[in-house]
């Protein structure tokens, strides 16, 4: 299985995402963590861990044209987790053309989720060149804790208009406990913040179960 978090938003979540999925599977199957980002968060992120003796999967930091690259790893891993950045480029979409799901967070608000229009059509551009498969899931990142609050009900209107794209039913509320723990080179269930790391859990499971 091949993973790809991306987007065309910066600061939204997405190395969070990737590395929590690559812990969380790696607990029961071979796992490569791809950092194709050049900010090299998920790298960065990988290297706290290790400088620590916690346990880590494989890492590799790739560039330019991902598919040859992704479909000779996946002969020798189980999962495949690629944190393209947010970006459109080279590697965001050569990546779609190998990965079985593809992960969009965003924030709801109007700059993030009018990004989604651009990606809407990059995913239908992978599928109509041969990946007819492919799974597109966009995530809300940073929603409010407050439940007054009506910002991820407007969004998820919004979303459910997407052709390409399905949209996750779990969103990641506003809280520190993501980058505090992502910035100590730490999962998420490895912190203190249980609703956090309930969060956290119930994404993967979904994401990855397609429900």
């Amino acid at each position: 299985m091949i993973v790809v978090v991306g987007g065309q938003k910066g600061g939204v979540g997405k190395t969070t995402i990737a590395v929590n999925i690559a812990h969380e599977v790696s607990q029961d199957s071979k796992t490569l963590l791809v950092d194709a980002d050049p900010q090299g968060s998920s790298a960065n992120w990988h290297f706290w861990r290790k400088e620590q003796n916690l346990d880590a999967c494989r890492l590799y930091q790739m560039k330019g044209d991902l598919y040859d690259p992704l479909l000779d790893q996946a002969e020798l891993y189980q999962v495949i987790v690629v944190d393209s950045g947010g970006v459109d480029s080279i590697e965001l979409r050569s990546a779609l053309l190998a990965c079985d799901i593809f992960v969009c967070p965003v924030r709801p608000g109007q700059f993030d989720i009018e990004t989604l229009g651009k990606m809407n059509d990059v995913v239908e551009k992978a599928r109509a060149q041969g990946n007819r498969e492919l799974v597109a899931r966009v995530v809300l990142t940073h929603t409010p804790t407050n439940p007054v609050m009506a910002d991820e009900k407007e969004a998820r209107a919004i979303l459910n208009e997407l052709s390409a794209f399905s949209p996750v039913k779990t969103s990641l509320k506003y809280r520190s406990a993501y980058w505090r723990t992502a910035s100590a080179g730490l999962a998420v269930s490895e912190g203190d913040d249980g609703r956090a790391t309930g969060e956290m859990q119930n994404l993967i499971k979904e994401v990855l179960n397609n429900d």
